[in-house]
């Protein structure tokens, strides 16, 4: 017979992993290509660098240490064998990409020695050297990184009589890499270089390792929390190691020992840096190890990267101060079209926007209201348009323009987000027939994205001004903007030019033409990228409305959204459509109004895994970080877990934890939120937290910890994580997947055990007193045991979300589940959500166990919950 279910209140989980081992990295998201291709006008990428100094080797040698900067290969190689004629050694190297060329910067220091340098694109010939090289030369410093398209492997290697045995580890993720650093570490090796470079979609890391130990750790972080960690908590330790992670613009580092303490500098121009490198080298330091990373947004390398390979083509266009850039990649028709084969997608060319359109629907009802003050946001919509609607149900009546434009009305959803063109051509017979229908939510408050509502407001523009709509927004929307008609319009290219579009570059399918869409409002206008971005550059002037206007339009979300960003708050409004066919052929746009006055319109003919105003947030953010930069008590994220397992990975109902800075105080849980209810909250202290298209509801918040509940809805993939708090906010990335367990556990002189306890009792299985203010014993052969986690799969029926529950829902698949303790299978007894969130394993004690600690592993559908959990047994 199997134990019943109890309830328990959810075990206290730490708030840091501890351990010899101190890494912190953010979550993983769409990575960047660092591709190289010309980009014109601004943003001059002009390189900032991180450098590490630590004391110099003593050569007897005269001359103070040399900065070489180069604009190729050949010319940094020419300047290594000019110094090595000069007796000079290199005691670091870096490189970036600017401007269509990639820039290397050395550091010299007096020394003498045979050298080899090398960069191939091979990796496998980069290897082979270092392994011919082994006993004889020394791996000084290498470097990752894409030029022209290519990823180059380039290395210095220096001879001497006693060369170091060296281990090269190789284009692994950041935990494969951890992995890898704990082994080597644990048969004495210590890490030396670290390098992060896109590849194939993904971060990986390649890193370098002598023999040798001492204490030592491995950082990959935003530049400011990096900084302050160097300066700080890791001040007396030798920062040997430096690497700047082009994808999240973080720097990644590692320490060698606390014999020789290094001086740390980071966000210096190229002279202040050289500066600083001879001013060290007076106080008998040298330089050694150095990253650079960029001082502006490179949106046409990070575009190459996180579209490129998943679009047929895309244009974008950036303003800055009322310069235009625009640039494209790929087709437009792709190279198999029967007519107009090969047409290049550039920063002109013509796309249907879809739901861009509502942004700008947005700002031609507030030019209404500013023509008609009579007229306010929050005016019933259905006087306006009474003479083409005179029946409608009455309840529709209540709801207003501002209901209309948040898509908060109500009103009937529609499938499929409601049509883009009436049926039979007809828009007032549509209306009248969807507005006879009675609300189905409440004005104000039910939320249902839906092309309906946009729709209606294309009639009240019509009806109020006695314009059409399109003649409407044109005269007093684009010409005021400066926008050519005859590009942004309402009318498509003709099918044998026009773009297509497509399922992706390998798409061998005729590409799919989008004629006329009689609901403009919603879905209907067409424009490139140039002509589209003129819009939100002229929001930051008053050429189209009063800049209260903007402003006041922007935060109510009259047909834009907003995002709290590393530089401030953006707004957006992002479009996509596709048709029926498999796979679909779908379009992806946006406009972005972004932070330190930028703005950005991208176009593409196909969608990626992410869409565009994820990229584009993605490519504005994804440079370093100068603490100039960075807003005044900046809200930060280092990292984006399962709250039990520390995995970077969630699933669906499951909890997650957050860990930062400025999240505010003081500590909280929902308890007192609760209050006499039943509804758990989607705020505390302030904080809350949207994952995807959701707000979640809030577990925990202290001043560095964020613990919130996933709703079961949530969509597995990667998910934006946008954490606000009243001292601002800031926006992360997260990977949801199907099933990710983990167990609640607590770390005890060492050695992590499970939250587990006698079934029926408040008694933990633990050594006897080995846990202040509980009861405690170990377990031994027939005892049921009740273990607690999180992410462990659906349950029959389904547990409802956001309340708490009355009773426990066990799970769909209890054969799923697969217990061992001391590698003897462990009978499941049951399994079953017993609180939000929380799942409940009972499994049974097998016999033959010898005492003392003894593994505990747990799987689910075959995915295992975290290692090195120990179970105490009685001897």
């Amino acid at each position: 017979m199997g134990v019943a279910a109890s309830r328990l209140s959810r075990p206290v989980v730490a708030a840091e992993t501890t351990g010899d081992v101190r890494v912190r990295r953010r979550t993983p998201a769409l990575v960047s290509k660092l591709l190289s291709t010309p980009v014109t006008g601004f943003p001059t990428v002009t390189p900032l660098f991180a450098a590490s100094f630590v004391p110099l080797v003593n050569t007897g040698l005269s001359g103070g240490p040399q900065m070489v900067r180069t604009e190729n290969w050949d010319d940094f190689t020419a300047q290594v064998d000019s110094l090595a004629s000069a007796n000079y050694v290199l005691s670091c190297f870096t490189s970036i990409q600017s401007m269509n060329r990639t820039w290397y910067y050395g550091s010299f220091v007096p020394g003498t020695g045979n050298y080899s340098l090398l960069q191939t694109s091979d990796p496998d010939e980069f290897q082979q050297m270092f392994a011919q090289r082994q006993g004889s030369s020394t791996l000084v410093d290498f470097n990752i990184a894409w030029e022209q398209g290519q990823l180059y492997c380039s290395g210095y290697w220096l001879a001497s009589g006693s060369a170091e045995t060296q281990t090269l580890v190789w284009d692994m993720s950041f935990q494969d890499l951890v992995n890898a650093w704990n082994s080597l570490s644990a048969s004495g090796n210590r890490m030396t270089r670290i390098q992060a470079f896109p590849q194939q979609d993904t971060t990986a890391f390649s890193a370098l390792f002598e023999q040798g130990s001492g204490a030592y750790v491995l950082y990959d972080e935003p530049a400011l929390p990096f900084a302050a960690d160097v300066t700080g908590k890791w001040a007396g330790e030798t920062l040997v190691g430096l690497g700047f992670d082009p994808v999240s613009g973080n720097l990644a580092g590692c320490w060698r020992d606390l014999v020789n303490p290094s001086q740390f500098v980071f966000s210096q121009d190229w002279d202040t840096l050289t500066a600083a490198t001879q001013q060290a080298a007076a106080g008998g330091m040298m330089l050694e190890a150095m990253a650079a990373y960029p001082n502006a947004p490179s949106f046409d390398d990070y575009f190459e990267a996180n579209l490129a390979p998943f679009s047929m083509g895309y244009g974008y266009a950036v303003a800055l101060n009322g310069e235009i850039v625009a640039n494209g990649t790929g087709y437009a028709r792709s190279p198999l079209e029967a007519q107009n084969p090969s047409v290049p997608f550039t920063g002109d060319t013509r796309l249907n926007l879809a739901s861009v359109s509502k942004a700008v629907t947005g700002i031609a009802l507030e030019v209404l209201l500013q023509q008609q003050p009579q007229i306010t946001l929050d005016t019933p919509f259905w006087p306006l348009i009474r003479s083409q609607a005179p029946n409608p149900d009455p309840s529709v009546k209540v709801v207003t323009l501002r209901n209309l434009a948040t898509m908060m009305s109500g009103m009937v959803q529609e499938p499929n987000e409601g049509p883009i063109s009436p049926p039979n051509g007809d828009f007032w017979g549509y209306l009248n027939t969807y507005l006879a229908q009675p609300l189905v939510g409440t004005p104000g408050v039910t939320y249902y994205y839906d092309n309906t509502n946009f729709s209606i407001l294309q009639g009240v523009i019509e009806e109020a001004s006695g314009l059409a709509y399109v003649d409407f927004v044109t005269q007093f929307v684009l010409s005021p903007a400066g926008i050519d008609p005859s590009i942004f319009s309402a009318t498509p290219d003709p099918q044998a030019s026009a773009a297509l579009t497509y399922s992706g570059p390998d798409d061998t399918r005729p590409g799919f033409y989008w004629g006329p869409i009689g609901f403009v409002a919603p879905a209907g206008w067409i424009s490139s990228a140039r002509e589209l971005v003129k819009i939100a550059a002229a929001l930051r002037g008053t050429s189209v409305l009063p800049a209260a206007v903007v402003s006041e339009m922007l935060n109510d979300g009259i047909g834009w959204y907003s995002t709290v960003g590393n530089f401030g708050t953006y707004y957006d409004h992002n479009g996509s459509i596709g048709n029926g066919l498999n796979p679909p052929q779908r379009l992806n746009t946006c406009i972005m109004r972004l932070g330190e006055g930028y703005d950005i319109a991208l176009v593409s003919d196909s969608v990626a895994p992410v869409d565009v105003t994820t990229l584009c947030i993605g490519a504005f953010q994804s440079r370093g970080l100068p603490a100039s930069d960075l807003p005044a008590n900046a809200v930060t994220v280092t990292a984006v877990a399962q709250a039990a397992s520390y995995a970077p990975a969630a699933a669906p109902g499951a909890y997650v934890a957050v860990f930062g800075t400025g999240f505010g105080g003081p500590a909280q849980d929902w308890v007192s939120a609760i209050g006499n209810g039943d509804t758990l909250p989607q705020e505390l202290n302030g904080v809350q937290v949207r994952v995807g298209d959701q707000f979640v509801y809030i577990e925990y918040v202290s001043p560095t910890q964020i613990n919130f509940l996933l709703p079961s809805s949530a969509v597995t993939g990667f998910a934006n994580v946008e954490v606000t708090t009243p001292a601002g906010g800031i926006t992360t990335s997260f990977q949801i997947d199907g099933i990710v367990p983990g167990l609640f556990a607590y770390q005890l002189n060492g050695t992590l055990y499970p939250a587990a306890l006698f079934a029926g009792t408040a008694e933990y299985v633990a050594a006897t007193g080995a846990l202040p203010g509980y009861a405690s014993r170990p377990a031994k052969a027939g005892d049921a045991v009740e273990l607690f986690g999180t992410g462990m799969g659906p349950t029959n029926p389904a547990a409802p979300d956001g309340v708490l529950l009355t009773t426990d829902y066990p799970t769909a698949n209890l054969g799923a589940f697969e217990a061992a303790i001391g590698g003897l299978p462990a009978v499941v007894l049951y399994a079953g959500v017993v609180e939000a969130g929380l799942y409940q394993v009972n499994i049974q004690v097998p016999a033959g166990l010898s005492g003392g600690n003894q593994l505990l592993t747990l799987s689910v559908y075959g995915e295992p919950v975290q290692p090195n959990l120990m179970l105490t047994i009685q001897a």
